[in-house]
């Protein structure tokens, strides 16, 4: 948009080829505007078209003789070759969704959305009118430097109040994917580019993909928010005589993403951008303040600095940020790529042989840009260390994924346990430890979500199960628990904060209706509010497998074919990792650290517990470099030894032998065999876990318990969640380095068919 200090300055008569029916437009705002020119039903409709909005042509309108007036954007006369640009539907969603919900963001409020192209031609939205300011010069000429400065202020506590909004929570759940926002534009632009170089042989060269990979392997820790996608001064309107926004326009780049993409392009709109001297009102170009004639501070303009420590202390994150040459370098690259586009259209005579040299040399321009901000980034922060992927696991299925059409029993759920390894007294006293998950369930529109936290004390757990509801598989949070993927298979972050059952008995939850009954008259179960943050990180390989990225590997019928054939509804698609942890859990004000060790698992696809009749699922870490995780599914046995940083041998043998809890019996019963009542539940076991390279035998012993339930069309399935202290008592030479080493970890026997509680049983 033009520099302007008069909205009304920046409309023309509707130009040639943009002409509106005035008359089928008043007939449709007349039935879809509540009182619309006042109920005038003769009164004429003037228009003008603003000289801004190349993409959406947008129109000033008022009714002639009223004071009212509205804004009309559209989409541009013709067929639309991309189908993902001009979706002037999603500018309408999102400022509809931040007005209703009341989010602290200035937005025009919108009256109508026609997507009926029988009207005018094309989609159309009438959003309300704002009168105000736009500086397209960033120098904001005209203003005291007090009022200079108080804008800046408002741009970037606007900016910070869109990037605060609980997306999810005004109706925004499925505006966009939710996570991993650069590396998804690192790999889609990579592509585009590589297509881009075909056309010709005069397009510049840009190496994109090993540019991506190399920005990727730097990146910072991932955040997620609504982002405009475009948020520069052109698109901020400001009060007419005061210094501060009144209204964000022009959202059709908005998503949900990473809110240093809009910072990003603030700053080097600004600070990076040539200055422009004088009011560019019929130029669609935003000058920036390179160059600028005289001294930011003294004019009342945040220099550079300022700025980002204004943003990232209103944000609450630390400044200076390591990474921010990532963010620029990412900004560059994607520049390059749009430019390199529009020179690979004029290769092919699509644009003028003046502009396809023109954006020839801009396209290198910004390539170096984006190269200088890589080594700056290199020079600054650690590389990740990339980690082993044995399977054929992504990076990108760390995320949650699309749920397929058809499907009725689709869950996503991530399960992630530890334990802390201080104050740790091996056969005298437990350390602290458990277990969480959160399953999407989203056609029934809940989470299924647990916490099972077990005190080093007295063999007293913390717990919660809920059902919160959920309007779509775009992330995991609900019920006030949240699992956030920082770095796609490095790093994970899950926060908590909420009420949880204070049990003293754990057995009791063999009847969780009587628990919960107790709760609420607070008789020998209490509830105590917890905090609870924990961050993972990759100590050993991914392991596992996913039958739907084999099957996107086949030809189309042979696929359809695989699929039509799986009877797998339990693990259909899955992965495990060995992680480090640290964090902190509070207490009703007790405050317990945390570093030790942990597993986590994320499974997805069609799924019932019920799917499998029984199964024993076992987990044990001995520190970083040492741990295994597997289990017996049936007549199956399978798992991982993990050994160092990035070896896993693969379990080719599980053997187990359990004891059960019965003082009058210490029988060791094979596999998954066991007693048939609920009563009695694993105390002990031995294991014998065989792979090519050798043999490992390890003891457990349960040294907290917790008995869960899960019922569904009558089918009551019982899982005995055991926190086990583990001890390695004979290794193969291979393994012989580790012997003796204690370690701990989760037991968890499930089991169908056993016969329910009696009433009148004691527990």
């Amino acid at each position: 948009m033009a520099s302007t200090t008069n909205m009304d300055e920046m409309t023309t008569a509707v130009r040639k080829g943009h002409e509106i029916d005035v008359k089928a437009l008043k007939l449709y705002l007349r039935d879809n505007i509540d009182n619309f020119n006042n109920g005038d039903e003769e009164a004429e409709i003037r228009l003008r078209q603003f000289k801004v909005g190349q993409s959406n042509p947008t129109y000033l309108l008022e009714a002639v003789g009223s004071e009212k007036k509205y804004v009309l954007r559209k989409q541009p006369p013709g067929k639309i070759s991309n189908k993902l640009a001009h979706q002037v539907h999603r500018e309408f969603f999102i400022m509809k969704r931040l007005k209703e919900g009341n989010a602290a963001v200035p937005v025009p409020e919108v009256y109508c959305l026609c997507q009926d192209k029988g009207v005018l031609g094309a989609a159309f939205f009438v959003m309300e009118y704002i009168p105000g300011r736009i500086f397209g010069n960033p120098a904001l000429p005209g203003l005291t430097s007090q009022e200079r400065r108080d804008c800046y202020g408002d741009v970037l506590q606007v900016l910070s109040s869109l990037h605060k909004v609980q997306w999810q929570d005004v109706g925004l759940h499925d505006y966009g994917r939710c996570g991993n926002y650069f590396g998804r534009q690192l790999e889609s632009f990579s592509y585009i580019s590589e297509q881009q170089e075909l056309v010709s042989d005069s397009v510049p060269r840009l190496n994109a993909r090993q540019d991506a990979e190399t920005l990727a392997s730097y990146g910072p820790d991932d955040e997620v928010s609504i982002v405009h996608g475009d948020f520069k001064f052109d698109n901020i309107i400001f009060h007419p005589t005061e210094s501060r926004v009144v209204a964000i326009i022009d959202w059709e780049l908005s998503t949900i993403g990473h809110p240093n993409a809009d910072l990003v392009t603030l700053y080097c709109t600004l600070y990076e951008t040539p200055y422009r001297n004088k009011e560019m009102r019929d130029e669609v170009i935003l000058g920036g303040l390179v160059g600028f004639p005289g001294d930011l501070k003294q004019a009342g303009i945040f220099e550079p600095d300022e700025m980002l420590s204004n943003y990232y202390s209103l944000m609450k994150r630390q400044f200076p940020d390591p990474y921010w040459p990532f963010y620029k370098a990412c900004y560059y690259w994607k520049g390059s790529i749009i430019c390199q586009g529009i020179a690979a259209r004029a290769a092919v005579g699509q644009a003028s042989s003046e502009s396809a040299a023109k954006f020839r040399n801009i396209t290198n321009q910004l390539k170096q840009l984006c190269d200088y901000n890589t080594s700056i980034l290199q020079q600054t922060v650690t590389k990740d260390p990339k980690v082993k992927i044995i399977g054929n696991i992504l990076a990108r299925d760390d995320y949650c994924h699309k749920v397929p059409e058809g499907v009725t029993n689709y869950n996503e759920s991530v399960y992630l346990n530890f334990h802390d390894r201080k104050n740790v007294n091996p056969g005298t006293s437990s350390p602290l430890g458990g277990f969480l998950r959160i399953g999407n369930r989203v056609n029934e529109l809940m989470a299924e979500m647990t916490i099972c936290l077990f005190l080093p004390r007295k063999k007293e757990v913390l717990f919660l199960f809920n059902r919160p509801r959920i309007n779509s598989n775009n992330g995991w949070n609900a019920g006030g628990l949240s699992v956030r993927v920082k770095k796609p298979l490095r790093k994970i972050e899950v926060v908590f904060s909420g009420k949880v059952l204070h049990l003293k008995k754990p057995i009791q939850m063999l009847r969780p209706k009587q628990v919960y009954n107790a709760a609420k008259k607070g008789i020998d179960v209490t509830k105590q509010r917890i905090s609870l943050r924990l961050v993972y990180e990759a100590c050993g390989p991914v392991w596992g497998g996913s039958a739907d990225n084999y099957w996107e590997t086949l030809p189309k019928q042979e696929r359809v074919r695989a699929k039509a054939k799986s009877t797998n509804n339990f693990a259909r698609n899955h992965y495990e990792q060995h992680m480090h942890v640290y964090g902190e859990l509070n207490v009703e004000g007790e405050t317990f650290e945390i570093d030790g060790n942990a597993v986590r698992d994320h499974s997805w696809g069609p799924r019932y517990w019920q799917a499998t009749k029984s199964y024993r699922f076992l987990v044990g870490n001995f520190g970083d470099d040492i741990g295994f995780s597997g289990g017996l599914v049936g007549d199956n046995s399978h798992g991982i030894l993990h050994v160092g940083k990035a070896r896993a041998d693969q379990i080719k043998k599980f053997t187990l032998e359990t004891r059960y809890s019965n003082p009058d019996d210490d029988k060791l019963w094979p596999g998954l065999e066991r007693p048939q009542t609920v009563l009695r539940s694993h105390k002990s076991f031995l294991l014998l876990i065989e792979t090519e390279k050798g043999r490992m035998e390890v003891t457990g012993t349960v040294v907290n318990f917790m008995p869960l339930r899960n019922r569904r069309n009558g089918e009551h399935t019982y899982i005995g969640e055991g926190f086990t202290e583990y001890k390695i008592v004979n290794a193969s030479k291979e393994y012989s380095r580790y012997l003796g080493k204690i370690g701990y970890g989760m037991s968890e026997y499930l089991d169908q068919g056993l016969p329910e509680l009696d009433s009148n049983a004691r527990l």
